[in-house]
């Protein structure tokens, strides 16, 4: 097996040609290179493991390459006709990836404009490029956050504690929370109050539904849902069930009811409010045990 060569160049001087266009959303590419420098079985699957969709990473070959030089110099004359974003990719550099981890790579740090690298764990990246992408988190911050170190030597889930929406780490029996966006002027507890099944028997944190943020009431509600608090909510909590969620669009939603929004297929549909349904109702679509069309 040829040696692979990590290192990267000082700079990348073609991206300046990237740095006064309008952000767009594009895909993602995943490189091999270790030979043959075919697609490793379930690598895509594990890459998008987190994100609200399965399309937003793609394997990409690179045959014949085994350094990180090489693959830049291949994107560089690639990304443009294949519409991958050309600021972050991944790369599987050891054959132990589920355990060891993917490479991220930035073409242009946050900082300097220079490339950088680092390990992180599969099944994170792909909601990560999202919200790098989206500016959700910064070059650093992820850096930070998701960096593989010495010490991390598998990548199983701490179930200790809790997330930052306060949701114990420990998996639901639903197998997913549900998250709630709304309009200013809701009471997120009386929210919760009102559609969580047996609210009052349960600790606030193993409460399946979840109040995630205000939108602004002056923009489109879904697309700052889907554009920005989703995909931040998921890598904050990563049981929140990324295919669907709720947006509280009127004060009277007991009357009114919500939204139910479906991410992959951009549907959405104004549900009942009712602690007896609106949970066991978006389980069975969840789950596939219910089809869109059968709930109202």
């Amino acid at each position: 097996m040829s040696q692979i060569d990590l290192s990267l160049p000082d700079t990348v001087p073609e991206m300046a040609r990237y740095r006064d266009i309008p952000m767009t959303l594009d895909s993602f590419a995943v490189y091999n290179l270790l030979e043959p420098h075919d697609e490793p079985e379930g690598l895509v699957e594990e890459c998008n493991f987190d994100c609200p969709r399965d399309d937003y990473v793609h394997f990409r070959g690179s045959p014949g390459i085994n350094s990180l030089k090489g693959l830049i110099n291949h994107r560089l004359s690639t990304t443009v006709q294949e519409k991958f974003d050309p600021h972050f990719f991944l790369v599987v550099t050891d054959p132990d990836w589920k355990q060891k981890g993917v490479l991220v790579i930035t073409l242009e740090d946050d900082d300097e404009g220079k490339p950088d690298k680092f390990m992180m764990k599969v099944t994170d990246s792909g909601l990560l490029l999202v919200n790098l992408q989206i500016g959700n988190t910064d070059w650093y911050e992820a850096k930070e956050n998701y960096e593989f170190t010495d010490d991390d030597d598998t990548q199983d889930l701490e179930s200790e504690g809790t997330f930052p929406d306060g949701a114990s780490k420990k998996k639901p029996g639903t197998g997913f929370y549900i998250a709630f966006y709304a309009i200013p002027g809701i009471n997120p507890a009386q929210l919760i109050r009102d559609v969580e099944p047996f609210h009052d028997g349960k600790a606030p944190e193993d409460r399946v539904c979840r109040f995630e943020g205000f939108l602004k009431p002056d923009w489109d509600l879904i697309s700052q849902a889907t554009g920005s608090w989703h995909p931040q909510a998921c890598m904050d909590n990563r049981y929140l069930c990324k295919m669907y969620f709720f947006i509280v669009d009127s004060e009277n939603y007991k009357e009114n009811g919500f939204l139910l929004c479906d991410v992959k297929d951009n549907k959405r549909k104004r549900v009942v409010c009712d602690p007896t349904s609106t949970v066991p109702d978006f389980c069975g679509i969840a789950q596939g045990r219910r089809g869109w069309d059968e709930v109202e």
